[in-house]
């Protein structure tokens, strides 16, 4: 893969980061109320909450601990430590930073915490407004989208997910673009959601190191979205 130049844009698209790791082995639930009382987390996410979830096969608890603000969050199971970056967004350096501090904080606390797979994932909000005296062209927007015949009346919300791969990192990416339609001033909000994720079957996530995955995975993650939309959608985040 080779290196691309990140492009910073004063009025960022994003909503949501979301950076996680899967542990190779479950953790008990003492493990995790250890570290959800520890001073760091008292300190750093003051706030802990529980919720419940169960499938048809297994029924699971997560902890989840915000900051003041709930602009951050900590989603804690058994099985993965997830970080959540909500609202207006800080930054690369700022988000990533934290998540590799509660990664650190974790394994400080439960050492036996053994990462085996990492992610990536963003979520991107784009409102265009609808005027009637110049009809919304998507295509003049966005290069993903659906491919419609000649004679297909005005698309409404439409859901489209695509799925692409970079071998050279062991990279796994997936693309999911959503549009809405909003309340008020007509307008539509198109969601362009991206995923990277890299994982492992035999080796612990220390082989492959986290900073390094997030530096690789930040890439490809840039050069999805950056091969998503125009330079029409890109004038209006500057």
């Amino acid at each position: 893969m080779e290196e691309t130049t990140v492009t910073s844009y004063s009025q960022s698209p994003v909503r949501e980061a979301i950076f996680s790791v899967t542990l190779q082995a479950p953790l008990s639930v003492e493990r995790l109320q250890e570290f959800c009382t520890s001073p760091w987390a008292k300190q750093h996410y003051g706030t802990v909450e529980t919720e419940a979830a169960s499938s048809e096969h297994t029924p699971s608890l997560s902890y989840v601990l915000s900051n003041p603000e709930r602009s951050a969050l900590l989603r804690l199971t058994t099985t993965q430590l997830g970080f959540h970056r909500i609202g207006i967004y800080p930054g690369w350096d700022i988000a990533s930073t934290a998540f590799l501090d509660a990664w650190q904080q974790l394994v400080t606390v439960i050492p036996e915490a053994v990462g085996q797979g990492a992610s990536i994932r963003y979520i991107n909000r784009i409102n265009l407004k609808i005027s009637a005296d110049s009809p919304l062209n998507l295509n003049d927007y966005l290069n993903l989208v659906p491919s419609l015949p000649d004679n297909f009346p005005a698309p409404g919300p439409f859901f489209l997910q695509v799925q692409t791969m970079e071998p050279s990192q062991n990279l796994h990416a997936v693309i999911t673009e959503v549009t809405e339609f909003t309340d008020g001033p007509p307008s539509i909000e198109i969601v362009l959601d991206i995923r990277v994720s890299h994982s492992q079957t035999k080796e612990n996530l220390s082989a492959l190191s986290l900073p390094g995955f997030l530096k690789a995975g930040r890439m490809f993650k840039n050069q999805l979205f950056e091969s998503c939309i125009t330079d029409t959608t890109r004038a209006l985040f500057a």
